[in-house]
C-alpha cells in the first residue's frame, strides 16, 4: 500500500517510448497475485469504445510506483510491445491469474475493448466491493453507487489533509478542462499528478473493504462482487454497455434480488454442510469396516 495518496514526483514514472515499455514490462515479471499488486485507471475523452484513451495510469504495490502509459503517443504498440515469456500490457490485462484493481471497471473495460482489442480478466471492482461492504440496515442501502471521491471523503484511510489535497488537485484539473489537460504533451506535473492519485487511492480503498468482507459471514457478498464484476466485464466486452445511461448510477442488485439470492444462498449451503456431514459418517463406518 503506498504511504501517501498523493504521490510525489520521483514516484511517478511517465512511460512514453518503446523501450520505457519493454523496462517496466520487464520489472512486472513474477508478480504476487495477493494481495494485489496492480492496481488500474484510464483516462480517456471521453472513456468509451466511442473515445480516445490517452493515459493508462497503472500503480504497483510490490514497487510501490506509479506508471502513466502514454497510450495516446504509444497507440497500439503500448499494449503489443512484448518481453520475454510473451509478456506484453494486453496479457497482463487479460490474465486470468494476475488480479488487478480498478474503480467502476466499466468505461475502462469498454474502451480498452472498443479501442484496442484488449479483454479484461481477473478485475477486482472496488466500486462493488464499497455497495457490498455497506450496514444493510434498510432494503435501500445498496439502491444506489458511490463514486470515488465520495468513497475517498468517506472511507479512505489518509490523513484529512491528505484527502483535502486529493480532492483540490482533482477539482483543480477539473476547472482547467480535464481533456484538454491530458492531451497535452508533455503532461504538466499537476495533470500527471491528477491522473497518479486516482490509481495510489485505490489500494487504500481496497484494503478498507476487503476488512469488512473478510468474515465467514461475508461470503456471500464477496460472491456477489465476484459476479457482478465479471457481469460488468461481458457487457462491455459484448457491446452492450452505454456509457452515458442513466442507470449506470444505480448498483447491480435490487431488492427483491437481494433476498432471493440470500435464500438460495442459504440453501445451496445448508446442502454442503449436510453433505460434508453425511461424507464424514460415511468415511467413519467405512473405516470402522476395515478395522
Amino acid at each position: 500500500m503506498p504511504t501517501t495518496s498523493v504521490p510525489d514526483q520521483q514516484a511517478v514514472q511517465m512511460i512514453d517510448t518503446q523501450d520505457a515499455l519493454k523496462t517496466m514490462l520487464e520489472a512486472l515479471i513474477d508478480l504476487p497475485p495477493a494481495p494485489p499488486s496492480l492496481y488500474v485507471d484510464l483516462e480517456g475523452s471521453p472513456l468509451s469504445r466511442k473515445g480516445k484513451l490517452s493515459i493508462l495510469s497503472l500503480f504497483v504495490s510490490p514497487l510501490q510506483k506509479t506508471f502513466l502509459i502514454d497510450i495516446m503517443n504509444l497507440g497500439t504498440t503500448a499494449f503489443t510491445t512484448q518481453v520475454p515469456y510473451s509478456i506484453s500490457l494486453a496479457s497482463i490485462l487479460a490474465s486470468g491469474d494476475l488480479p488487478k484493481v480498478l474503480f467502476d471497471v466499466r468505461a475502462d473495460s469498454d474502451a480498452l475493448f472498443g479501442l484496442f482489442g484488449v479483454e479484461l480478466k481477473c478485475a477486482t471492482d472496488v466500486q462493488l466491493m464499497e455497495l457490498a461492504s455497506r450496514d444493510a440496515r434498510s432494503w435501500y442501502s445498496r439502491d444506489w453507487l458511490a463514486g470515488l471521491a465520495k468513497c475517498v471523503e468517506n472511507h479512505a484511510t489518509i490523513p484529512a489533509k491528505e484527502k483535502k489535497q486529493w480532492r483540490d488537485n482533482k477539482h483543480r484539473v477539473i476547472l482547467e478542462g480535464q481533456y484538454y489537460a491530458l492531451s497535452q504533451r508533455p503532461l504538466s506535473f499537476k495533470s500527471m499528478e491528477y491522473c497518479a492519485q486516482d490509481v495510489t487511492i485505490l489500494p487504500h480503498l481496497w484494503k478498507v473493504y476487503s476488512d469488512k468482507l473478510a468474515p465467514p459471514e461475508r461470503a456471500f457478498w464477496r460472491s456477489m462482487v465476484e459476479e457482478a464484476t465479471n457481469e460488468r466485464l461481458r457487457s462491455t466486452q459484448g457491446g452492450s454497455f452505454i456509457a452515458d445511461a442513466k442507470e449506470n448510477v444505480r448498483g447491480p442488485w435490487s431488492r427483491y434480488e437481494i433476498q432471493r439470492r440470500t435464500e438460495l444462498w442459504v440453501e445451496d449451503h445448508l446442502e454442503k454442510i449436510t453433505f460434508r456431514k453425511m461424507n464424514s459418517i460415511g468415511f467413519k463406518l467405512y473405516l470402522k469396516k476395515l478395522g
